[in-house]
């Protein structure tokens, strides 16, 4: 447990260092320059499955909880507001037991819809791998059953971030944080929890 909560810690540092160095505008070979965000969001796992995780307020939680730190790259904003992008996270994730999780994956959304004249909506959708140290919880009872490790799967986190329209550099956002095999063609066993969070974009 020790060795698992150390590696999950240093992990999110070497995130907060990279994050760090989002702050500065970063041209690949083309000229292109990419802007970088941070966020960090927590949360807890539910017993429901994918569907089910959407409504937060009516699905089934277990003791098992997670706090984590993604770091996104985007390109420039085009004029449609459609925003593609790289995200890399890790996260502690902690209750039965303790383990270490990170994941990474190309994301896609909108940089705002406008809601009046106060508030922007921008939604995204991060899909990738995530691998963790360890599971529990209806994670690890549904590796069990389905045969499977859980160790590598796939990983999908729909969100919603709303923000000012005057200053929309800062987010606060719902996500589901989601990994599974995807019906045994990668490992077994799944496991959603649904967060909040922050987002600072540089």
């Amino acid at each position: 447990m020790r060795l698992s909560l150390t590696a999950a810690l240093l992990g999110m540092l070497l995130f907060a260092g990279a994050a760090y160095a989002q702050t500065q505008e970063l041209p690949n070979a083309d000229g292109h320059v990419y802007s970088g965000s941070v966020a960090v969001f927590g949360g807890s796992y539910t017993t429901g499955d994918f569907g089910q995780s959407f409504n937060p307020a009516a699905v089934p939680y277990e003791d098992n909880y997670v706090l984590g730190i993604g770091v996104r790259q985007q390109e420039p904003v085009p004029e449609d507001g459609i925003v593609v992008g790289w995200e890399v996270g890790g996260a502690v994730r902690a209750g039965e037991s303790t383990s270490a999780e990170v994941w990474s994956g190309p994301y896609l959304g909108h940089d705002g819809i406008e809601l009046g004249d106060a508030v922007k909506l921008s939604p995204s959708l991060t899909f990738g791998l995530s691998a963790v140290t360890g599971s529990m919880g209806t994670e690890q009872r549904r590796a069990l059953s389905d045969g499977g490790s859980p160790e590598l799967l796939f990983y999908l986190s729909p969100e919603i971030a709303l923000s000012s329209s005057q200053d929309s550099d800062t987010e606060v956002f719902w996500r589901l944080h989601h990994r599974s095999g995807a019906w045994g063609t990668l490992g077994g066993g799944s496991a959603n929890a649904t967060t909040a969070g922050l987002r600072q974009h540089f």
